[in-house]
This record gives C-alpha cells, sequence and structure tokens, in this order.
C-alpha cells in the first residue's frame, strides 16, 4: 500500500477528561448522624440505637442501611449523544459488513481460504451486534420520551432514529447503502484497490475490527446509561476476539493503515457522526 493509498486518519481523542466526568452518574450521599436526646428522667427509654464511635466518628443505627442516592438523571444533550452513538455504532457495524463483502468478493484479492472460512462468522457477529444495537436505540428513545426530557424527543420515532441502510445520502448525494457514509467513502473504498496480496487483505480487516473495538472501548465511558455501557463492552469483547483470530492469520502488518479512529464524536469528524434532529419536521426522514 503506498502513501497515496492510505486511508484518511484523525487526530487522537481529545476530551479524556469529558469521558471520565460522564461515568459519574451520581454519588453517595452522607451518612446522616442519628442523635438521641437526653432526658433528665431516669425512666427515660433509650433509643434503639447501638453507639460505636471513635473520636468524632457519627453513631449509626445497624438496624437501618445506608442513606444513598440513585443515578442522577440523564440530561437532554447525553440522551442525545446516547441516540447519536448508537445509531452511528449501528452504521459502523453495517458499513464492516459491506466491506467483509467486498474483501470476499472476486475483484478483491484472495484473503485465503482460512480467511474466508471465518469471515461468514464474523459477519453473523456483526448483523447480531447491529440487531443488539437497533433494539438499544429503540428502547433508549423510549426512555428519553417517559423521561424528564421528554418534551425534547416527543416528535421522534424509531423510523427516524433507529439506523438502517438506504435512509441517508452520501457524499455524492447517493443513498448509504453500505452504511456509515463517511467511513465507506473516506476507509474502506479507496483501500480495496490497494490490496495486493492476502497478507493486505487480513491486515485491512484487522484494522477494519481494531477500530470497532476502540469504538465500543470509547463509548463505553460516554453512554449515560449502565446497560449502554454493558452492551458496549459485550460487542466489543467479541469484536475483540475478531482481532486476536486475524492476528494469528497475519505475517507483520503495513504501518499507516486506519487503526487509530473510532465511531464517536471524539474519534471522528461531524460527517462521520450520526447526529439527527430532536426536533423533526413532518417530512423530516432522518439524518
Amino acid at each position: 500500500m503506498t502513501e497515496s493509498d492510505r486511508p484518511v486518519r484523525t487526530g487522537e481523542p481529545a476530551a479524556v477528561v469529558e469521558r471520565r466526568r460522564l461515568l459519574r452518574v451520581g454519588g453517595l450521599g452522607a451518612l446522616g448522624v442519628i442523635a438521641a436526646a437526653c432526658s433528665k428522667s431516669t425512666t427515660t427509654t433509650a433509643p434503639k440505637i447501638k453507639a460505636q464511635q471513635t473520636g468524632n466518628a457519627p453513631t449509626t443505627n445497624p438496624n437501618q442501611p445506608p442513606p444513598t442516592l440513585g443515578p442522577r438523571q440523564p440530561t437532554k444533550t447525553q440522551q442525545e449523544d446516547d441516540l447519536a452513538n448508537l445509531r452511528t455504532a449501528t452504521s459502523m457495524e453495517y458499513a464492516i459488513i459491506s466491506a467483509y463483502q467486498a474483501l470476499t468478493s472476486q475483484t478483491v484479492t484472495s484473503g485465503g481460504a482460512e480467511f474466508d472460512l471465518v469471515v461468514p462468522i464474523f459477519r453473523g457477529h456483526h448483523q447480531a451486534a447491529i440487531t443488539t444495537l437497533q433494539t438499544a436505540t429503540r428502547d433508549a428513545l423510549e426512555t428519553a420520551q417517559s423521561g424528564p426530557n421528554k418534551e425534547d424527543f416527543a416528535k421522534l420515532t424509531p423510523a427516524v432514529v433507529v439506523y438502517e441502510p438506504g435512509k441517508l445520502k452520501d457524499e455524492k448525494g447517493q443513498p448509504d447503502k453500505q452504511g456509515n457514509a463517511w467511513f465507506w467513502a473516506n476507509v474502506i473504498e479507496p483501500t480495496l484497490p490497494s490490496l495486493a496480496s492476502a497478507n493486505d487483505v487480513i491486515d485491512f480487516a484487522h484494522r477494519l475490527e481494531t477500530i470497532a473495538v476502540a469504538t465500543y472501548a470509547v463509548s463505553a465511558g460516554t453512554y449515560s446509561a449502565a446497560d449502554l455501557r454493558h452492551q458496549a463492552m459485550v460487542i466489543g469483547a467479541v469484536e475483540a476476539r475478531h482481532t486476536a483470530k486475524l492476528a494469528l492469520l497475519q505475517t507483520p502488518p503495513k504501518p499507516g493503515a486506519p487503526d487509530s479512529i473510532f465511531f464517536t464524536r471524539d474519534g471522528l469528524g461531524i460527517d462521520a457522526l450520526l447526529t439527527f434532529d430532536a426536533k423533526p419536521s413532518t417530512s423530516a426522514a432522518g439524518g
């Protein structure tokens, strides 16, 4: 692969501190001090409290659980980001499936017999991830529409928010049938003609899977809901196994392939992130 053939790379992610901040979903409230008023009367019944103090430690009641605060309600912006990241990850998965279809076609150099055997398995995993992400998008939308920010999401429908290929337009104004239009046009499509050997094919597939793993590793720290973070980690773990298998098929990989981008707001330009209009007009089709 020549220098001119290398896929577009973006900068390293910024706002690491911001991602850490978003992990904080609330804290424990301070433990209350239980005070017992002492009466001068010797007949007053003592409170049912087992005093266990050292220095200035509070007196606590072992029969009661400590007071806690529930998770902090997500803001409108956090819920919009959740939905945008879910649909963007879905579009990435569709693009990777399209890439595997191209990598096993007769127009691209073969990746070898063993590569051809594992590709259908990988594609099945990516399809399962799409199903999970689309369900998570519907659930996240339903949560947003029934929560404190429901007025901001009232006009949205699953047909608008849940990503399906072909609904949006690519850079040439054509339907994004291959998945994420930016990913396909700037990373996948320009690289396919430069694959000259089986190792090129395997190396490129490894890089695509690495992008996917990095995407889920980062998004696990940005989603506002615990179930979304969990799903990101589960999907990322499966796709990490893809990278391990492909690494066993590789000879030493070439430098310069697109392994330092990931599909979140921090990792890519705005053209690749699939945001949406929270208050679309009646004729809007999403995007």
